[in-house]
């Protein structure tokens, strides 16, 4: 229970997957539950595109291995912007996804850069 003011609010915490995925925010539909989508834009705090830093509200939940090759799930989910989805899908370009979430893009010339993880001010 969390007291604001007179107000009482109930409160559930779900802790943030990190490392080994055990899918129970998975689903095996296209879209994914309001959970998962929000527990997958917490995790990645912005686009996950290593230089664009736009706020997880404000960006598509995407698949890194396309559906339904890949499932909906955190293991194989990320934030990115419109630009940044639709580049993913460009002549040369490629996305994977890291143990630890983050995602590393290769471009067309074969450089290869991992995206940051967001750090939360304390």
């Amino acid at each position: 229970m969390l007291r604001i003011g007179d107000l009482y609010l109930t409160v559930t915490l779900i802790p943030v997957p990190d490392g080994d995925c055990d899918h129970q925010l998975g689903t095996e539909r296209y879209r994914p539950g309001v959970t998962l989508r929000r527990i997958v834009q917490i995790r990645d705090g912005e686009c996950t595109f290593p230089a664009c830093s736009r706020h997880p509200r404000g960006c598509e939940f995407d698949h890194t291995i396309p559906w339904p090759a890949g499932r909906t799930c955190n293991c194989n989910a990320a934030t990115r912007c419109s630009h940044d989805h639709h580049l993913k899908h460009s002549p040369g370009w490629s996305v994977r996804q890291l143990p630890d979430s983050r995602q590393q893009w290769t471009t067309p010339s074969g450089k290869t850069y991992p995206s940051n993880r967001y750090k939360y001010p304390i």
